[in-house]
């Protein structure tokens, strides 16, 4: 119960937080012609009306950036996704997203918003920003507080894998990658290997917020 409680009050100081700084929210249709906004597989259904497939939403994202053209500037929402793959520990077949756009600015515009309404929630509901949890099986204080540490993909594959991919040809990053024996699926060039020695070798030592960027 408390954590349902915890919930509401969250999704309450979300939608607080935006309307202040002059969103509107609106709804995007769970049930769409064409999927799109996200790489993932969809759940497919049929309307018996029209005789035609429909498939569920796998993201918002499609409608709302039809809503920034349309002329609404600031728009977000808090809905169902749906995305028909793999169960684990941080995935779930249905899940509830906020998904927020607005014309005119950059991503660091939207790494503010992110860190700000992460602060306000923790404060709401544990009355710190700092807020212990379990890392690995050891409990660790996490600090919400903004703003958060920035750093780019490059400099945390050198900082915590000890790989300067900076300054490395495909060539040698493959060989990092099949000594690791880490899966990857096509060709392997350089922008692909880069993404996957951070995930393999930097993502589970990220404890604290930060903004992982380019």
């Amino acid at each position: 119960k408390k954590v349902f409680l915890k919930r509401i009050k969250m999704i309450a100081v979300i939608r607080d937080y935006f309307a202040e700084k002059g969103f509107i929210e609106v709804e995007t249709p769970a049930l769409q012609t064409i999927y799109g906004g996200a790489n993932a597989r969809p759940f497919v259904t049929h309307i018996n009306a029209w005789d035609m497939k429909m498939y569920l939403s796998i993201s918002p994202e499609l409608f709302l950036k039809r809503l920034l053209v349309g002329g609404f500037e600031k728009v977000f929402t808090i809905c169902k996704n749906f995305r028909n793959e793999d169960v684990d520990p941080t995935h779930n077949p249905e899940f509830t997203m906020l998904e927020i756009y607005q014309a005119y600015v950059d991503y660091e515009q939207m790494m503010v918003y992110l860190e700000e309404v992460y602060e306000k929630c923790a404060l709401a509901l544990h009355d710190s920003t700092m807020i212990k949890c379990l890392h690995k099986g050891k409990e660790v204080a996490v600090n919400f507080k903004a703003p958060w540490k920035r750093m780019t993909m490059l400099e945390s594959i050198k900082k915590f894998a000890k790989i300067d991919a900076a300054n490395m040809d495909v060539k040698e990053l493959k060989k990092i990658i099949d000594k690791n024996k880490f899966e990857y699926e096509g060709k392997l060039t350089w922008g692909k290997a880069i993404p996957i020695l951070f995930e393999e070798m930097v993502e589970d030592q990220l404890v604290q917020p930060i903004h992982i960027t380019d």
